[in-house]
């Protein structure tokens, strides 16, 4: 495997600021090579490396990059994906199914020593000689990793974000792969009313508050009730249940009459270590690193219409304002649009299908659709069979929940450019989708939204 003049220059460039700096970082469009690049990074320098994805079909990806290069590596996932008997999440976060667990025992020397000698290690293949030798498949993973690491010998740990404190010990260098989702904040939605069943029902407490802390606190007292409970699963997957406690942020919405919780990863720690963050769209704090930036091949225009407001919920709320709102986003429907709001059901149109309705199966049988920046399909679909995107609003979370993500060091910037470029970029590889920003306030945004290939056109006045 070669690579590209272009990619060649681009990873020499990266070697050179690895050598003179500990944090550096590739910004290439999607399609680009990074990982190719990245890869062949790996094979130059050397030693022992983690690479970081948030998804599981991105670690094969790389996979395949580092196999050209003849890089070994061992993917890695979590215990839901290994457990011989199928315990999920919630089994193992509220249940301590492990202890009583008949597989977990320390796996044998003799099968360690056979499974470290494999090149090219992938969770599938850890699964199939743990259930031949009746141990726990996580235990045996993560036995392997730390042999492999301590070997000293060149290699390359795949492995979600989440998990990099784990083995980062162990490593030289470190890849964080599509470095934005450490920025993007993670939105779960709890009605209300479902709360009240389970508080009243199910629990048998006295507690009608609207204080999402109190909520959160609750919850967490009785995790192990609820999922001990038959009628629970009727009412709400428990998974849902335990993100909400597990978040960094909750309040309630009194627009949805919903408790909402968000939860944001946030920069790992990295001190001691040589990292690389890699994306398509890197957010703004970290533009600051030593970098290296491939300009995209073209500039997408992003109509802002004449006539343009703040699109907020104060806004909707007032009958002018709203029917403003509403006629000039109606002058921009056409077939095949999707249409992005902070809330799905944030305007109501009568040709309109909303998030809720939707499956990924059939989302391209529809014409217009109404997808929330933070819900189900914010990240991970493509939408390549919609020629229009119409960005409704912002996409800002309430102005509280946002000063608390700016002190967590996630900055309204990076969340709005993150998002916004997310969102246009999932109607690509079209030669040249139409865009419209329906809300004034993107304009602040158009100078940083240049510098990502996103040019803003204003109608004439």
């Amino acid at each position: 495997m070669s690579l590209r003049s272009d990619q060649r220059e681009v990873a020499e460039r990266l070697i050179g600021l690895l050598e003179r700096y500990s944090l550096a970082a590739l910004w290439a469009p999607t399609g680009w090579g990074k990982s190719y690049t990245l890869a062949y990074i790996v094979k130059s320098i050397g030693g022992k490396w983690l690479w970081a994805v948030p998804l599981i079909s991105i670690e094969y990806s790389v996979a395949q990059a580092l196999r050209a290069f003849s890089v070994e590596y061992v993917l890695s996932v979590g215990k839901e994906r290994l457990c011989l008997k199928n315990y999920s999440n919630v089994d193992f976060r509220l249940r301590s199914v492990c202890m009583s667990c008949s597989f977990n025992v320390r796996p044998p020397e003799g099968v360690v020593n056979n499974i470290i000698n494999i090149n090219n290690i992938d969770f599938g293949t850890i699964k199939g000689i743990a259930e031949t030798n009746m141990v726990c498949p996580y235990s045996l993973q993560e036995e392997t990793i730390r042999r492999k690491l301590r070997r000293g010998e060149s290699i390359v740990v795949l492995l979600n974000h989440k998990r990099i404190p784990k083995f980062a010990k162990y490593v030289d260098f470190v890849v964080i792969d599509e470095a934005h989702s450490l920025f993007t904040p993670r939105v779960t939605r709890v009605p209300r009313r479902i709360i009240d069943v389970l508080f009243h029902d199910v629990l048998r407490i006295d507690a009608d508050t609207k204080d999402a802390e109190v909520v959160k606190t609750i919850l967490m007292e009785n995790l192990l009730n609820l999922a001990a409970s038959d009628n629970v699963s009727d009412l709400i997957d428990l998974n849902t249940m335990v993100d909400f406690v597990d978040a960094n942020i909750v309040y309630y919405d009194v627009n949805t009459d919903e408790y909402v919780s968000v939860s944001i990863d946030g920069l790992p720690d990295l001190r001691g270590k040589k990292a690389i963050f890699m994306s398509a769209t890197l957010p703004p704090s970290l533009l600051s690193l030593p970098a290296v930036h491939v300009k995209p091949a073209k500039i997408i225009e992003a109509k802002i219409p004449r006539g343009a407001i703040a699109v907020t919920a104060e806004s909707l709320r007032n009958d002018e304002k709203r029917k403003r709102i509403l006629d000039l986003l109606k002058r921009y429907l056409s077939s095949k649009t999707v249409i992005f709001t902070t809330e799905s059901k944030q305007v109501l149109l009568d040709d309109a299908t909303y998030e809720d309705e939707l499956s990924i199966s059939n989302i391209c049988d529809h014409d217009i659709i109404v997808l929330s920046y933070f819900g189900k399909f914010s990240e991970g679909y493509r939408l390549t069979c919609f020629h229009r995107a119409i960005l409704m609003t912002l996409p800002l979370l309430p102005p509280d929940v946002m000063h608390r993500l700016e002190v967590r060091g996630i900055s309204s910037k990076d969340v709005v450019i993150t998002k916004v470029i997310q969102s246009i970029g999932r109607l690509l590889p079209q030669d040249q989708p139409e865009i419209i920003l329906l809300d004034r306030r993107f304009k602040e945004y158009c100078a940083d939204l240049e510098t990502y290939g996103i040019k803003c056109v204003e109608e004439p006045g």
